[in-house]
């Protein structure tokens, strides 16, 4: 293996830069391809036209970028409910801040506007923003104003005091507040955002803590809450309110959870799950590396996590390999013949159709698995060359807000859920699905042939033609502590349910069995809205001392699902004897 793999840095690079294909301009001082071919357009200066092409130069020359260039002005980009579809699936946007000019009053309110869009399309973007500065020529009000753009913090719980309380301090800080440095202070917006936009090591109103934003002033704070007569928790909480106030961040239930972000006078970046964003000041004199390295900084600053890098690492091989593969697939004329003719046949069955997408995602999975594979192995040695005694400090680089041991069963249960069970996929009922009624938890262990929609007709005469009769398996709820020391007894399941990890065991104690149940579903097991079902099932009940055997009906939801491989080994260990050979075979009745 190239010793160069042993570095992380070329890792991200290859995750984040070798993927870009197409690069896209835009800036009001560059001519578009349209100005051009119009001869009464005003000629820009110089020093643009020279900045744009060491700009193409870079695409074109240096990394054999396709490159496009607008003005922000036509098409129009001012701001409206969507922005042209070609930018949302351009790898990189170079994008000028001011688009009106830099003594514009809507200043850098149309750059926003694009970011924002870009942060809600489904194709992942670099973007670089270019420009001048402020009005001082600091590049650091720019950062700050995108990212306000995006983030939002708690508005409730964490920072929220009566309004009553608040008055009380304005009062006293307006009579008394000039005698202490605290009260005037200009905090930096970005030093408190940081805590709320990401995982501290540090609660907010622990200013004990040497490495809490407010800990030099802890004597001096705790004298005005004396003085004042306030609670000191009440005190911090009026002076973050104060400053993000001022800076006018957004407010909001809960903070954003899938933003990040840096800044130092070197380098900056701010990370979404849709967009990845450095702000670079413009020169007069641009070489054509320097915005190909300030991107290439700010992607080391980022230091993704492994996981990012192969997600990053995935969504290149789809579309550096998906056409070989597909090429493959549709040369296989026979397979398309009964493929196309089973599905035509089945075409009111979603099933069928969920079927045959799921046999040509594992077909372009499999043509990109050696590359990925060959990928992993690089992050795994370029990680341990970076810690090579303790894989523990390892993960604490990437992860330290994990890394409590009050947080280890946490871990151990988010990585189980990963590998145990996903959020419901299917439109119907199938095997591993896990539903909820009545508070208790069940799985459906029903072998997933016998459940597809309208295909099982042997209880037509007994139950009727809308449903459907399946097998299920109660599940208890188990603490985490006590899953985790029995995960490998193969009767645990881990799943997320209501935004945290959910535990459950197939067994209510050590010396109880399994209990199994017979449900009958409505609409075949389809489901309604937002995961519904409707079953009903055949209970015992006392009327007048008589005993008797009732149907019983429950509105049901589906709550998560196991992942195949897991959900037929759970099949195979409960429900031997129901099992069936040949789940996904077409038989010969069913071709022409």
């Amino acid at each position: 293996m190239d010793s160069s793999t042993t570095d992380y840095k070329v890792l991200l690079k290859k995750a984040f830069i070798d993927p870009i294909r197409t690069v896209t301009v835009i800036d009001d001082e560059y001519p578009t391809m349209t100005s051009l071919l119009n001869l009464n357009s005003p000629l820009q200066p110089s020093s643009s036209i020279e900045r744009l092409k060491s700009i193409i130069n870079m695409c074109h020359n240096e990394h054999m970028w396709s490159v496009d260039v607008f003005d922000g002005k036509s098409p129009n980009l001012s701001g409206g409910t969507s922005i042209p579809s070609h930018l949302n699936h351009s790898d990189l946007i170079i994008l000028d801040y001011h688009l009106d000019g830099d003594d514009s009053a809507s200043g850098g309110s149309r750059a926003c506007q694009i970011i924002k869009e870009l942060d809600t399309n489904t194709h992942y973007n670099l973007i670089i923003v270019h420009t001048k500065g402020s009005s001082t020529g600091d590049i650091r009000n720019v950062f700050q104003e995108i990212l306000l753009s995006l983030l939002y913090i708690a508005d409730e719980n964490e920072l929220s005091i009566p309004q009553e309380m608040k008055d009380k301090i304005d009062d006293w800080s307006f009579e008394n507040g000039d005698g202490y440095r605290w009260i005037n202070e200009d905090f930096s917006a970005l030093s408190l955002l940081k805590y709320f936009s990401a995982p501290a090591s540090v609660e907010a109103l622990a200013i004990k803590n040497e490495k809490h934003f407010f800990n030099r002033y802890k004597e001096e704070i705790s004298k005005i809450a004396r003085d004042s007569e306030v609670e000191k928790n009440d005190l911090i909480k009026w002076k973050l309110n104060s400053v993000f106030e001022k800076i006018k961040v957004a407010r909001d239930t809960s903070s954003r959870a899938d933003i990040s972000w840096n800044w130092d006078e070197n380098s900056n970046f701010i990370s979404t799950s849709k967009v990845f964003i450095t702000v670079v000041r413009k020169e007069k004199n641009l070489s054509n590396e320097r915005l190909y390295e300030s991107l290439n900084t700010a992607l080391e600053m980022f230091n993704a996590p492994p996981m990012h890098l192969i997600m990053a690492k995935m969504r290149h091989e789809l579309d550096e390999r998906g056409i070989e593969q597909a090429i493959k697939i549709t040369e296989n004329r026979f397979a398309q013949a009964g493929w196309l003719y089973n599905l035509l046949q089945n075409s009111e069955d979603p099933f069928s159709h969920d079927k045959a997408i799921d046999l040509h995602w594992e077909q372009l999975a499999r043509a990109s698995r050696k590359n990925l594979r060959d990928f992993s192995q690089e992050i795994v040695l370029a990680t341990k060359n970076k810690f090579p005694t303790n894989n523990r400090d390892a993960v604490s680089h990437f992860f330290s807000d994990c890394m409590l041991e009050a947080d280890k069963d946490k871990v151990l249960g988010h990585l189980n859920a990963f590998s145990c069970s996903m959020g419901i996929t299917n439109n119907h009922l199938t095997t591993g699905t896990i539903f909820r009624f009545n508070e208790e938890f069940w799985v459906c262990l029903t072998p997933a042939c016998d459940l597809v929609p309208g295909q099982k007709n042997t209880w037509v005469e007994r139950i009727g033609q809308n449903h459907l009769v399946f097998k299920a398996v109660k599940l208890f709820e188990i603490t985490l502590s006590n899953a985790n020391k029995s995960a490998f007894v193969n009767e645990n399941i881990y799943l997320i349910f209501e935004g945290d990890i959910l535990t459950l065991s197939f067994k209510k104690d050590a010396k109880s069995n399994p209990i199994w149940d017979t449900f009958y579903v409505e609409n075949h097991g389809k489901f309604e809205d937002e995961n519904n079902l409707a079953i009903s099932c055949i209970r015992e009940k006392t009327n007048d001392d008589i005993k008797s055997l009732t149907i019983e009906k429950f509105d049901a939801k589906g709550i998560a699902e196991l992942r195949y491989e897991y959900a037929l080994n759970l099949l195979h260990k409960f429900g031997t004897s129901l099992s069936r050979v040949g789940l996904d075979f077409v038989g010969s009745k069913s071709i022409w």
